[in-house]
């Protein structure tokens, strides 16, 4: 039986002083740790709130300590946010790095 690890592990690092930023930080560790390779390469915080997925900018903010991702009129939590957008995006990036 072959185990498939996936490419990188890359540890998300949180801004100190960011409440949304720690939380998501969290989730990323905990909850996406066996899907870390849905998130794209280049994810990262821009300023307060507001991140790069891919060729996106998403709105983060938190609900009842929660991450959740602004999506058209509601919200969706973060990690059914990654696990719906997250391979095309990561598709996207490798296709126009950069």
């Amino acid at each position: 039986v072959m185990t498939v690890t996936p490419l990188k592990k890359r540890l998300y690092r949180p801004t100190k002083n960011d409440s949304t930023d720690q939380v998501l930080g969290k989730v990323i560790c905990s909850k996406l740790a066996d899907g870390l390779e849905l998130l794209p390469p280049n994810f990262h915080r821009i300023m307060a709130g507001v991140y790069q997925f891919g060729t996106r900018k998403i709105h983060i903010s938190l609900q009842n300590n929660q991450p959740v991702v602004r999506v058209g009129g509601g919200y969706m939590i973060f990690p059914s946010f990654v696990k719906k957008y997250g391979r095309s995006e990561c598709i996207k990036v490798q296709k126009h790095p950069g």
